[in-house]
């Protein structure tokens, strides 16, 4: 079972791996940049829901973070917030974008998935 701080830790985690799909999305309906098309350009940004969820998901991401880090060892909490967010970033993104996954990123993340079960040992 899974004590509080962990749970907290696996929500730092989710969060910004939203903030992340929806920053993807959200760069699908920028304007193309050029310095003469710069204030259209900053104006599809502020415009942007995806972009501001992104801002709000990183945010939350951030303060789940802090009170994760404050229960738990860094030593501990970096490599599974790092290998967790990568994990699932790339399986979200072949779901969601339609990416390519690899056979050599698949064998990565067989590795991560190793190194977070030594690590949390």
């Amino acid at each position: 079972m899974l004590n509080k701080s962990m749970l907290i830790l696996l929500l730092s985690i989710a969060a910004g791996v939203i903030a992340q799909l929806v920053l993807k999305k959200g760069t699908f309906e920028l304007s193309n940049f050029s310095i003469s098309s710069l204030i259209p350009f900053i104006k599809s940004i502020l415009t942007n829901y995806y972009l501001i969820f992104w801002v709000l998901f990183g945010g939350i991401s951030a303060f789940l973070w802090l009170l994760a880090v404050s229960k738990i060892d860094l030593s501990v909490a970096f490599p599974i917030a790092q290998a967790g967010g990568i994990i699932l970033v790339v399986v979200l993104s072949y779901l969601f974008f339609a990416e390519a996954i690899m056979l050599y990123q698949w064998l990565g993340i067989l590795l991560i998935i190793v190194g977070i079960f030594l690590i949390g040992k």
